[in-house]
């Protein structure tokens, strides 16, 4: 729910009574590279070595293009 204007109309707060608000930070780059990267490692552990040793390069990689 966006504040109101520019074709948003304001929430009753009634409705907003009826829900739950979460404020979660983002994660830091390292944060989230070292996630990434052990899931991918979890998900290569039985593929050759040579593949599961490039983990870091490919979650790095994937990570520069998002950011």
């Amino acid at each position: 729910m966006t504040p109101p204007g520019g074709g948003n109309n304001p929430v009753d707060p009634r409705v907003i009574t009826l829900f739950s608000v979460f404020n979660i930070t983002f994660p830091s780059k390292e944060a989230i590279e070292k996630i990434y990267t052990s899931i991918l490692e979890k998900h290569l552990i039985e593929f050759h070595e040579d593949i599961r040793n490039i983990v870091p390069k490919i979650t790095s990689a994937t990570l520069s293009l998002y950011f």
